[in-house]
């Protein structure tokens, strides 16, 4: 496989993720949608370059070698960016919120690295509807837009119970409760390997929730300071947190 020595994607200003395999010489089709975005909006023709990665090969640079009102055929021609191994993954824990709330946050926790995304309806959950289809488009533009080289999973909507019955105890869970007392997170307490994050509904969690929570052995409980945060600004917060304590180390 050959790499890019001088060139990098970053000359590129379009970057599609694409489901298909990506190997150098074999065409990818893109849909009717995809073509009329690069033929009609973006005004590109045959010849012209642009990014591809589906989450599995990383980013290779493509050139368009056929456009029409029916599809597009980009051809992969050299490797930008080989596809990193995660050490580590990022799990959001999140009760459904308001729909243009919800898109925000999805498209945040996407550019922050989330990983996997799980929405949990806890005793206090108020919105009841989750949009997985329309979460997982906006996923995708944020990974377009950020240069990631993958998609975070989004889940199915599950009771929070659930969700902790079948944890696997290797990974770290931190809870955010509202007006919490304990220690915020720091270098010191912030836990090595996989780590999810959960964030309360907007009514916060139940009395019967945090005596749960007590005797969770894989759990600890974090404060995002004094204030009662929404749930995106709460999730965005510690997320944020996470990430620059987390590249501190590195």
């Amino acid at each position: 496989m050959s790499t890019s020595p001088n060139r990098t994607s970053t000359d590129l200003a379009t970057r599609l993720h694409v489901e298909e395999d990506l190997r150098q010489g074999e065409p990818v089709i893109l849909s009717s949608d995809r073509a009329h975005f690069l033929g009609r909006v973006l005004r590109l023709a045959p010849g012209a370059e642009l990014a591809l990665f589906n989450g599995r090969d990383g980013e290779w640079r493509a050139e368009i070698t056929a456009i029409s009102k029916r599809d597009a055929t980009v051809t992969p021609t050299v490797q930008e960016r080989p596809q990193p191994v995660l050490s580590s993954t990022l799990t959001l824990i999140i009760p459904p919120i308001k729909k243009n709330r919800a898109d925000w946050l999805i498209e945040k926790a996407t550019e922050l690295g989330v990983t996997t995304i799980q929405p949990v309806l806890s005793e206090h959950t108020s919105v009841r509807d989750v949009k997985l289809d329309r979460w997982r488009k906006i996923t995708v533009e944020a990974a377009e837009q950020c240069e990631r080289l993958d998609l975070p999973e989004i889940l199915p909507l599950t009771p929070l119970a659930t969700v902790l019955q079948g944890w696997d105890s290797a990974d770290r869970l931190l809870i955010a409760a509202e007006r919490d007392t304990t220690i915020p997170l720091r270098q010191d307490t912030l836990p090595a390997g996989n780590l999810a994050i959960l964030i309360g509904p907007e009514g916060g969690f139940s009395s019967t929730e945090l005596d749960l929570f007590t005797e969770l052995p894989f759990a600890d409980r974090i404060s995002l300071g004094p204030r009662i945060l929404r749930a995106e600004t709460a999730a965005l917060s510690a997320l944020a947190i996470v990430q620059n304590l987390r590249q501190s180390e590195t």
